[in-house]
């Protein structure tokens, strides 16, 4: 066992990289998309929490489509509003493909403000 951080929230977790079948990502079902993106943004492994949120992010990513202009944008999926401010979700950033690297509050990258 090899203990780690997740680079996507820090936590610490068990890595079993000498016996893939236990170790805990090899307990979440992900995609061949988010296989690929996580490959993309990642160097590292990520602990399991951090996987299963992103394979619901990805599962909601196939249903509802990034948007292309402004009037395609879907409230409670790619944004919400909070005091009056529009706040962006981990989904929109998820499928925006790119950190910016403002600390967004639902960066999806690792990249939240502490």
């Amino acid at each position: 066992m090899l203990a780690k951080y997740c680079p996507r929230c820090n936590k610490p977790f068990e890595c079993q990289i000498a016996n893939i079948a236990e170790c805990q990502c090899a307990k979440v079902k992900m995609s061949p998309s988010l296989k690929k993106w996580l490959a993309t943004h990642f160097d590292n492994c990520l602990c399991s929490n951090c996987l299963i949120q992103l394979a619901e992010i990805d599962r909601i990513a196939q249903i509802i489509p990034f948007p292309k202009e402004n009037k395609d944008v879907v409230m409670k999926y790619h944004y919400y509003i909070d005091a009056g401010k529009y706040v962006f979700t981990e989904l929109y950033h998820y499928q925006k493909n790119h950190c910016c690297g403002n600390k967004c509050r639902h960066c999806v990258y690792g990249t939240q403000p502490k």
